[in-house]
């Protein structure tokens, strides 16, 4: 009996061995997904700071963040219409996907994506019209009309990881 415990407690530490690195590896994806994410929601809604927020983006997105940021620096009434804060509620990471869901101070709960690239998770919210605020990064409330970026749907499941070998 003391050699099957034996065994039994072996069978149990491979185990453990072999699949900790694994569990560790994905805790460690989310956490950086988690601060990539809030570092950029910072810069971009409560900062303003559009140069910061480009800086954590994709080239699309930053050429995205610019038009807003002139914007913004265009529209008078930017700043009464600004956001002071956010939280994050959730995350899902792919290999090389993610997205963050977060809520600002008008309680509408939002996707941010990001996309992993060269090893380095980056912000991905290249802009299409859509009617669904939730896929919005415009840094002042809406007063309606449009909010922005494709839609979850189409950016994390319909299209293929890209892979630089094909």
């Amino acid at each position: 009996m003391t050699k099957t415990m034996k065994k039994i407690f072996q069978i149990f530490c491979t185990i453990g061995i072999l699949t900790l690195p694994l569990l560790l590896t994905s805790c460690g994806e989310q956490r950086t997904v988690n601060r990539t994410a809030r570092a950029f929601l910072q810069s971009f809604y409560v900062e303003n700071n559009f140069e910061a927020a480009a800086l954590m983006s994709t080239r699309m997105t930053q050429e995205n963040i610019g038009q807003r940021a002139m914007m913004f620096r265009l529209n008078p009434n930017s700043e009464n219409m600004r956001f002071h804060n956010f939280r994050i509620t959730d995350s899902e990471v792919r290999t090389t996907r993610a997205t963050v869901f977060y809520i600002l101070d008008d309680e509408v709960e939002r996707r941010l994506n990001l996309s992993r690239i060269d090893g380095q998770w980056l912000i991905d919210m290249p802009e299409s019209t859509s009617l669904n605020p939730a896929f919005s990064i415009s840094p002042v409330r809406s007063s309606g009309g449009f909010a922005s970026a494709m839609s979850e749907p189409v950016r994390l499941r319909d299209i293929p990881a890209y892979n630089p070998n094909e």
